[in-house]
């Protein structure tokens, strides 16, 4: 429909200029053909000018008018723009509007013709299926992407975040290390490193790891910060665990993200109270995959009041070397090997796998 439009622009814009040039038409004719000329080619690229006035708010990471520039991708996609565009809108307005809507939008750019413009509203509309719990749809989505070669970041993070949450730690493990054979590394790539490492009991390489993405950046999601409180309160680090939640306090918050904010305020709640602080450092330390995945677990009441900060009975906490075991999960393909990453587990994996869970 955006093309048709276009192409009709283009039509009138030709027509018109052919009858002023060639014609002996009026002067005052030719300027109101002229008038209403750019009066229909400005309507039919109205979903343009609304969808660059969002972008711009995007841009300026604007969270407080995060509802204007979704309300403005709404207008922009049924006003008519490019497919590419609508890619862009459709993801945001999933993120930050009606998820219902964004479903609507990604679907309908499933099958596109070019390749990029498809597989990638896969990827988003695969958030949407996470969101409603329907993982294997979330997974298909994925997968039907990578049959088709097409290799992203955002595909490993997403498939690795719904493998997790399917708790199906093999096939997770194996899609962290394609990711990282392709030279995928990103910053959420690399807190799933952490939690690999988390689940395998190495809270020492997990700091370490996660140390090295604070002294580098400054995240705007809020897993990372998450996660390190969950390895400061494994040494019963309640002081530190704290500031690094109220960290992530700042950070940005949509539809689509594993952490919300009230997750983080019910913990930092509960672990403020000296009455409740002992159970909630024990729950959470008690369900490592579960916070991990983005679900508080039952805790008590309390009675059992602790006015320490640093919980006494718990390990020693060591000195984080930034990086962690920055190799944990980069077992490369040769160079020149243009083959796909075999997604079977064999001889040597498991070796690794052994290797690298302490066992």
């Amino acid at each position: 429909m955006f093309k048709y439009r276009q192409g009709i622009s283009v039509i009138i814009l030709i027509a018109v200029l052919v009858l002023v040039v060639a014609t002996p038409l009026q002067s005052a004719v030719k300027l109101i053909l002229m008038a209403l000329a750019l009066v229909i080619i400005g309507f039919n690229s109205r979903g343009n000018a609304s969808y660059a006035k969002a972008n711009k708010i995007v841009a300026a990471r604007d969270m407080s008018r995060m509802d204007e520039a979704v309300a403005l991708y709404s207008k922009a996609v049924k006003a008519g723009i490019s497919s590419n565009y609508r890619l862009m809108a459709g993801t945001i307005i999933l993120q930050y509007g009606d998820i219902e809507e964004g479903r609507r939008i990604l679907e309908k750019l499933n099958d596109d013709r070019n390749k990029d413009v498809r597989c990638v509203s896969k990827l988003s509309l695969s958030m949407y299926y996470w969101i409603r719990k329907d993982l294997g749809k979330a997974i298909g989505l994925c997968e039907e992407t990578r049959s088709e070669g097409y290799r992203n970041q955002n595909l490993y993070v997403n498939l690795c975040t719904y493998y997790l949450a399917e708790h199906n730690q093999k096939q997770f493990l194996r899609t962290l290390k394609e990711a990282f054979s392709g030279n995928m590394a990103s910053i959420p790539l690399i807190d799933l490193q952490a939690v690999h490492l988390m689940l395998q009991d190495n809270w020492k390489d997990a700091g370490g790891t996660l140390k090295g993405i604070f002294d580098q950046v400054t995240p705007s999601f809020p897993d990372p910060y998450v996660h390190m409180a969950q390895v400061k309160l494994h040494y019963g680090n309640v002081k530190d665990a704290v500031e690094y939640l109220k960290s992530g306090l700042g950070c940005i918050f949509s539809n689509t993200v594993l952490f919300d904010k009230s997750m983080l305020e019910k913990m930092l709640e509960g672990l403020g109270n000296e009455n409740t602080r002992l159970d909630w450092v024990e729950g959470i330390n008690n369900n490592t995959e579960a916070i991990i995945n983005g679900n508080l677990p039952a805790v008590g009441t309390g009675g059992r009041p602790c006015s320490d900060m640093v919980v006494p009975g718990y390990p020693k906490e060591p000195v984080f070397k930034s990086g962690g075991s920055q190799s944990a999960i980069s077992r490369n393909v040769g160079d020149g090997d243009d083959r796909d990453v075999d997604t079977e587990l064999n001889e040597e994996d498991e070796k690794w796998l052994r290797r690298h869970s302490g066992n």
